[in-house]
């Protein structure tokens, strides 16, 4: 008489399962979809940051363009010519001061040849808003001058640019200070 012992491989159960159970596979799709849920949502996020960026970024080359424009005439801006520029209300805008007769860097001083360039200077600065610059929505700049001293070459001015930040819901300001 022959016995034959089974070993374990050999031996066959319903115990053994070969494959994976269709809970295992649900359960696994949950996680791989929460995943690729969070991935999304960083995309999203880096989206938003990367139009803020944008936003800001043409929020100070705006302001730096009429800065630069605002060195180039230093008797203009001394003049306080540029005193109350607003993009959105062109009736602000100076009027010469002081008469033909006041010098150049004299504060308050703005004769009609400043002003004429500061005014030109705007208007340059408004076009390029209005075509260069569309992605600013909401936007206003304005620019405010002042005498910082008794010193005739100490004037200051500030360029704030304002546009609505859809990230943040709310209105987002630049401002952009140099002394002249």
């Amino acid at each position: 008489m022959s016995v034959r012992v089974e070993t374990m491989c050999e031996r066959k159960s319903a115990a053994v399962v070969h494959g994976f159970s269709l809970i295992e596979v649900l359960i696994a799709l949950v996680v791989i979809s929460i995943g690729l849920l969070g991935l999304a949502g960083l995309h999203l996020q880096g989206m938003k940051s990367n139009q803020d960026s944008l936003s800001r970024t043409q929020a100070i080359l705006f302001a730096g363009e009429i800065t630069e424009e605002m060195r180039a005439n230093p008797s203009g801006v001394i003049g306080l010519c540029y005193d109350g520029f607003d993009l959105l209300n062109s009736s602000t805008r100076p009027v010469a001061s002081g008469g033909t007769g006041c010098k150049a860097n004299t504060p308050g001083c703005c004769q009609a040849q400043w002003l004429g360039r500061a005014n030109g200077n705007f208007t340059a600065w408004n076009d390029m808003v209005t075509t260069a610059i569309p992605a600013l929505p909401g936007m206003n700049a304005t620019i405010a001058c002042n005498t910082i001293s008794t010193d005739a070459r100490s004037t200051g001015c500030s360029v704030t640019v304002v546009w609505y930040d859809n990230m943040l819901n709310a209105n987002a300001t630049w401002v952009l200070d140099s002394r002249y």
